[in-house]
């Protein structure tokens, strides 16, 4: 399959999990978005997949479970033998007991390594680039929150001065108005009453 290159349909899935970085890790997740298709009639809408829909068959919703849930995409792909020992394979009866064989020029087998290593690298190295690139968006992303929260603390504080210095000059004024009305009160003279002029003693 990788060779036919059926893995670059999905190739945006896979790409994003580390643990999925062989040929053979590839080929069995492919084939697990496959047979998800071929079950539910659609793609999955996201993977890793968290819930599966009803299936008429447990073995078959088995098989997705270790190709497509977060803990497979986590921890890694099952390989083709462990994939072939699962009831949805095992409980097959094959008609005959020979196994096909295939011929392969030593040419060609060579090609075939190098093309295979190479494939793996190119991964490697996407997936390395995809990583950093999550890294450095959750660093910009944490920044960012870090300089908006010290940016409100900033107007908060300074909102707060505001107010506190307007209430400061309010009561100010307000104490200096009350100092006027009692300083206007107490300037006015008093007047005292005249003294009674004296009777006079001359007769």
């Amino acid at each position: 399959n990788s060779l036919l290159g059926l893995p670059s349909f999905y190739r945006s899935y896979f790409s994003q999990f580390r643990k999925i970085n062989t040929l053979e890790s590839v080929d069995v997740h492919c084939f697990g978005h496959l047979l998800y298709e071929m079950t539910y009639g659609r793609p999955p809408d996201s993977v890793p997949v968290d819930s599966f829909p009803p299936s008429p068959s447990m073995a078959v919703v088995a098989v997705l479970e270790s190709t497509l849930s977060c803990e497979a995409c986590k921890n890694g792909m099952p390989t083709v033998s462990r994939l072939l020992q699962m009831p949805l394979f095992s409980d097959v009866l094959l008609t005959t007991s020979e196994k096909p064989q295939f011929k392969i020029p030593t040419k060609l087998k060579e090609a075939l390594r190098i093309a295979k290593e190479c494939i793996e690298k190119r991964l490697i190295e996407e997936q390395k680039q995809i990583h950093q690139h999550r890294r450095l968006t959750r660093a910009q992303s944490h920044h960012g929150s870090e300089e908006e929260r010290k940016k409100r603390k900033i107007l908060a504080r300074k909102k707060s001065k505001r107010s506190a210095l307007e209430n400061s000059e309010e009561h100010s004024a307000k104490y200096n108005n009350s100092n006027n009305s009692a300083g206007s009160g107490a300037s006015s003279p008093l007047t005292s009453p005249s003294s009674p002029t004296p009777p006079s003693t001359s007769g």
